[in-house]
């Protein structure tokens, strides 16, 4: 699912990558991995130093003087600005790769990375200490294991905490929630624990990031008889794993069976739309085994997901601090 990478700006450096030809080939690569034409982006690309990390790559783009590489970076930083994700800095600003690859390690001792890319000079020089760091030639290399388990969609254990743990990236980032389901109504055995879980790790962020501003919960409401009693159930079972608070809103809609979330920023009292994924399932505390698919969802529909709270056909809503 979701894989969230940090590069050092002299990935994309002109005189950080000797071999032009091998290093054109590998942006090429790069590009292709990041953002497939047919499927969803499967990456979340860190924007470190709170958003300085994109301005130098700017500067380097501006720099290379081969006119082929320059066209191919230009290509894939004008995708990238739109799956970008702001982590806040944690050393001083860096005078070289070296200084960058210490900020991200540091970064990655408090929320990890998926992968880490460095330019081919500085790779060649890299101890390695276990940590997911590669070159960026290694984008151009089917063995170096850069690309395993990066992909738009794929069968997904029936587990909470591995299925919460592969959303780890979109709980980091998110600034709201939106999660769309079905069978939720405070149970032992239905998908509260799933939801309960998910919130928790959305609240659980290190100092710097942004806190989650709410989670939406849009359930099925045509089974219910009591939305009262059904809605204090839920909110009871979410406050056992919850260690800080947070504004639950809960739509309830007519008949539907789609499980999506889906997550973004919100501005201005405006929610932006960055994230979402269709699951055909999510694990409740009764699934022992098996397996499910899940789809990460294309940024161009993600307005299509049924979850407009200024419709007209919510039978009933609520919002609780919990």
């Amino acid at each position: 699912m979701f894989a969230e990478i940090a590069l050092t700006p002299q990935v994309f450096d002109e005189h950080s990558n000797t071999d032009k030809d091998l290093w054109l080939e590998s942006l090429y690569e790069l590009g292709r991995g990041i953002f497939p034409r047919i499927a969803a982006c499967p990456v979340i690309i860190s924007d470190l130093y709170g958003g300085g990390w994109c301005d130098l790559v700017k500067n380097n783009l501006d720099d290379i003087v081969d006119h082929r590489v320059k066209r191919r970076v230009m290509e894939i930083y004008q995708q990238m600005k739109n799956y970008l994700s702001k982590r806040p800095s944690e050393l001083s600003w860096p005078d070289d790769e070296e200084g960058w690859v210490k900020e991200i390690n540091c970064s990655h001792g408090k929320e990890a990375f998926s992968r880490i890319m460095l330019s081919d000079v500085c790779f060649q020089g890299y101890v390695s200490d276990g940590k997911p760091v590669h070159s960026i030639n290694h984008a151009n290399e089917e063995r170096s294991g850069f690309w395993d388990c990066i992909r738009s969609d794929g069968d997904v254990e029936m587990d909470i905490n591995k299925q919460i743990s592969l959303l780890r990236p979109i709980c980091l980032h998110a600034d709201y929630m939106a999660l769309r389901t079905t069978y939720v109504a405070g149970g032992d055995d239905d998908e509260t624990a799933f939801v309960a879980t998910l919130i928790e790790s959305a609240c659980n962020r290190p100092s710097g990031y942004h806190e989650l501003a709410f989670f939406e919960l849009h359930l099925d409401g045509s089974r219910i008889e009591n939305f009262d009693t059904v809605t204090h159930n839920i909110v009871e079972k979410i406050r056992e794993c919850l260690s800080k608070h947070v504004e639950l809103r809960v739509y309830y809609w007519p008949h539907f069976t789609d499980r999506e979330l889906v997550a973004g920023h919100f501005s201005d009292g405006k929610k932006y739309q960055r994230w979402g994924i269709s699951f055909n399932h999510i694990a409740r505390p009764i699934d022992r085994s098996g397996s499910t698919r899940w789809h990460i969802i294309r940024q161009r529909d993600l307005e299509n997901i049924m979850v407009d709270t200024a419709s007209d056909r919510i039978i009933r809503q609520f919002s609780i601090v919990v």
